[in-house]
């Protein structure tokens, strides 16, 4: 029920956003873009979803060999899709670690400690991967950003220390732990400040205790090396072919001329001004970034480039991600059944 409420929250955000945006941009100008669309390039849009699901899970079964796991490619596909799916329904895309774990213990009886191995791998190449990634965007493709929104691009930073935020403490925590620590406590007291957290004990307890399992497996992420570029190369494919969504919607709509790099620079300077709004996957932010971004590149059509660009990056996640929602319902059935017997 809780799922299904979230899924309704988040495509009713989404879909009002997208209304407001279809209403300003003209009902007429919409229809007249979608009727003509190119379909090679909507294959393409899928064709890209499909790379970045495949690169992403393969980290996932790369990610299991430090457990000394093996996952298979199938399985490592349904973990992503899950994940996207929860992701997208839930604030901050928080809900997606905390199924996928479920889901892999459950299914694959990996047990929760080994499920959260693999995922903290996977974080952690992550953050490290886009860290470096959005570092160079915002060297490069901030002066494009900035010209089509002026100082709202700026927002990108405040998004780039939200993600990087992780890295960053690891590493202070491995240079000088008193000084991770202090940091840590200035966070927890921003947080108090806000009024968003109030045990401040607690929670820089637990804060440290997490920093040090990320800092460890950190270290044993470094014991291989080669392994661990490998999965950056692929985590680094697997975001670029979502950040290149938006440039395939612009050619499906008869569009030429802009350089798609510039689009890729764009869009992730764009994920990176929306990550810090806490609306169901984005919801919202992400269609009135859309707008602002783009609208002088798509002229009349930036409402259907929406559509085709939050198509494959949201809509197709909830799509996908809610065929295997009974399949996750029987591996809970199944293991509470076990549990039952188990007690008998």
């Amino acid at each position: 029920m809780k799922t299904l409420r979230n899924v309704f929250l988040s495509l009713l955000i989404a879909l009002i956003s997208l209304s407001i945006i279809v209403l300003v941009n003209g009902p007429s100008n919409v229809m007249q873009a979608l009727s003509s669309i190119d379909g090679t390039f909507i294959l393409l849009c899928l064709l890209s979803w499909a790379v970045s699901v495949m690169f992403e899970s393969t980290v996932v079964k790369l990610s299991s060999v430090y457990g000394k796991l093996n996952i298979k490619i199938t399985d490592a596909i349904e973990v992503v899709l899950l994940g996207r799916f929860f992701n997208s329904i839930t604030p901050f895309a928080t809900g997606g670690q905390p199924a996928q774990i479920y889901y892999m213990s459950a299914k694959k009886r990996f047990g929760v400690a080994e499920s959260t191995g693999i995922l903290i791998v996977k974080f952690l190449i992550y953050q490290v991967t886009i860290t470096i990634y959005g570092a160079l965007v915002l060297v490069l493709a901030y002066p494009t950003a900035k010209r089509y929104v002026q100082h709202l691009a700026s927002l990108a930073f405040v998004g780039f220390a939200v993600n990087s935020s992780v890295v960053f403490l690891i590493l202070f925590f491995s240079l000088n732990e008193r000084v991770g620590l202090g940091l840590l406590r200035i966070v927890v007291r921003v947080l108090i400040l806000l009024k968003i957290v109030k045990n401040s004990e607690d929670l820089e307890e637990k804060m440290a205790n997490e920093v040090r399992k990320f800092q460890s497996v950190f270290k044993n992420i470094l014991k291989f090396p080669l392994r661990a570029t490998v999965m950056s190369a692929f985590t680094l494919v697997q975001y670029i072919s979502l950040m290149i969504l938006p440039y395939f919607a612009y050619r499906s709509l008869g569009f030429y001329g802009e350089n798609p790099w510039k689009i890729v620079g764009m869009q992730s300077i764009l994920t990176l001004f929306v990550a810090f709004i806490p609306t169901p996957g984005g919801s919202g932010a992400q269609e009135g970034a859309f707008y602002l971004f783009y609208r002088t590149i798509f002229a009349d059509s930036t409402a259907a480039g929406l559509i085709v660009w939050r198509f494959f990056s949201f809509y197709l996640n909830i799509i996908i991600g809610s065929l295997l929602l009974p399949k996750m319902r029987r591996s809970r059935n199944a293991e509470e059944k076990t549990q039952i017997d188990s007690n008998d």
